[in-house]
């Protein structure tokens, strides 16, 4: 069931993202288009008299009219988008096959509409949903045709692209049999669309009034449209607004416009703000488009810091990835102890110089002989002589100890925008030269989080600052070790030698005696 579920998800997020392609071709060109129409309005003349300029004036309505070849098919560009999309075998030929579809279905239609008597004279066409599409009249059932014809066409692409005929027949198999089978596919859908049509348009139009409802219509729209976002579902819902009677449909001059951006497009391009169509409907239709989106915005930036501060695991992202390196299958950060070097204070660094030490952000991970592993992220005191003492500034080091080879650490910087940069581009390049070969080795295997917190249970040296409680009082509970400074409230104790469930014990016993602990530090080896 899950299988099927993550199937069907992954199919309409496909489907979602298919219907960018025209999307973004309407765009630009749908800025050319109002750019050249403003410029031709009698209010812009008034102010830029060189616009009257004859010549100007043509190269502009030229424009216009080019650039509208685009939104007055608008569907074909929907059924080959998502025919490119949505295939996985042929795309090429998928796209072909849903123009041969489009156009299949829109003159079976009007078959339909001559067969019943219910073909509208083309003066009152647009009154009953019906228009000219590519010269056929028929009827307009806008971007459905085209998503229909690029979704049987993506199908059938895949389903026949291998198709084997009998040896008469032998040439129109393969690839050639998946235009030839669209067009098939599409007559009896031409067929039942007319009747469901008037069922469907109908639904849409009941739900429109939740979408253009005064005030709260846009809020629910936009609501929806980022709660959809994760699921890639939210190109369908705008398309479907935008582009159908779930939008509304809109008599302007007696001509119907459906769905919110064709209505747009023909008070803004076509009629200008001296139009009273202008006052009466652009600020709602508007209000779904660019406009409303700043408000998404505003708070767009915060909300992805706050999920990525959330639930990034920033620490320990890196250490969890080689982990799973070195391991051969996932290690979770959530199971990764994390501690930053808030609590460290200058005291604790003078503490540390005269333990011949340094204070670093360390990541670690340790497999046990018994394939158990452990890691943490924490501040750590390293000796001078250890490797790791010396990395500074933009630099950052992997220090690998092996039973055989000993120890290796590799190098370099690891901040800063040009090494940034420099990683990055290597990363493309090896992509575009390797592609799905890349880095084959360095996959893992998938598994389940763990219960808890992969922490070791190995004995370390410890530094340990406690307030509260005399230095005898520390080195009383903490056992084999040495006071390293007094502080008029308590002192820093080096532990020789202990386990978490030590150290654990021995907080609880400096709570007891009225003391807390404010800072734990692991001591690393010096050769490690």
């Amino acid at each position: 069931m899950s299988t099927k579920k993550s199937s069907w998800k992954d199919s309409i997020q496909t489907f979602g993202r298919s219907l960018l392609l025209p999307i973004a071709l309407l765009a630009p060109i749908g800025m050319v288009m109002g750019i050249c129409s403003a410029m031709g309005q009698s209010y812009m003349i008034e102010k830029f008299p060189f616009l009257g300029n004859e010549i100007l004036k043509l190269v502009l309505s030229s424009l216009q009219t080019i650039t509208s070849i685009v939104f007055n098919n608008i569907p074909l560009l929907f059924a080959m988008g998502v025919a490119q999309g949505m295939a996985k075998n042929e795309k090429g030929i998928a796209v072909f096959s849903s123009a041969v579809g489009y156009l299949t279905l829109n003159v079976v239609m009007s078959v339909y509409l001559k067969a019943t008597g219910t073909m509208a004279d083309a003066a009152v066409a647009a009154q009953v949903g019906q228009g000219t599409v590519l010269g056929i009249q028929t009827l307009k059932i806008e971007a459905l045709g085209g998503l229909i014809s690029g979704l049987v066409a993506a199908k059938v692409a895949d389903r026949f692209y291998r198709l084997e005929l009998p040896l008469a027949f032998a040439f129109f198999g393969g690839k050639k049999s998946i235009p030839i089978i669209t067009f098939v596919c599409m007559i009896p859908i031409g067929l039942v669309i007319p009747v469901i049509w008037n069922v469907l348009t109908s639904f849409l139009i009941s739900i429109s009034f939740i979408f253009t409802a005064p005030y709260v219509g846009n809020a629910v729209y936009y609501t929806l449209n980022r709660a959809l976002i994760p699921f890639g579902l939210h190109h369908v819902l705008a398309s479907l607004v935008r582009f159908t009677e779930a939008g509304g449909t809109y008599m302007i001059n007696g001509t119907e416009y459906v769905g919110i951006l064709n209505a747009t497009n023909e008070i803004l391009f076509n009629l200008g703000p001296t139009s009273e169509y202008w006052k009466q409907l652009m600020p709602t239709l508007t209000s779904y488009l660019g406009g409303a989106q700043m408000l998404t915005t505003l708070f767009r930036v915060p909300a992805i810091g706050l999920a990525m501060y959330h639930t990034s695991f920033l620490k320990n992202r890196k250490i969890a990835i080689l982990s799973s390196l070195v391991c051969g299958h996932q290690i979770y950060p959530q199971n990764i102890p994390t501690r930053g070097i808030r609590d460290i204070t200058v005291e604790d660094v003078a503490a540390a110089e005269k333990l011949g030490c340094v204070i670093k952000l360390i990541a670690w991970m340790k497999r046990g002989e018994d394939g158990s592993v452990a890691a943490g992220v924490e501040p750590c005191l390293v000796p001078k002589a250890n490797q790791l003492a010396g990395v500074d500034d933009v630099f950052n080091a992997v220090l690998v100890k092996g039973d055989m080879l000993g120890d290796v650490v590799f190098y370099g910087k690891g901040a800063g925008k040009l090494p940034t940069a420099s990683a990055v581009v290597a990363d493309v390049v090896d992509a575009l030269k390797n592609g799905v070969k890349v880095h084959d080795s360095l996959f893992w295997q998938p598994a389940e989080p763990v219960e808890g917190m992969l922490t070791d249970p190995a004995p370390a040296a410890y530094y340990v600052r406690v307030e509260g409680i005399a230095p005898a009082v520390a080195e009383a509970i903490y056992g084999k070790g040495h006071v390293v400074e007094e502080h008029f409230d308590g002192c820093s104790y080096f532990v020789d030698s202990a386990d978490g469930k030590a150290l654990a014990e021995a907080a609880r016993k400096v709570e007891a005696m009225g003391g807390s602990v404010k800072l734990v530090l692991r001591r690393l080896p010096e050769d490690a």
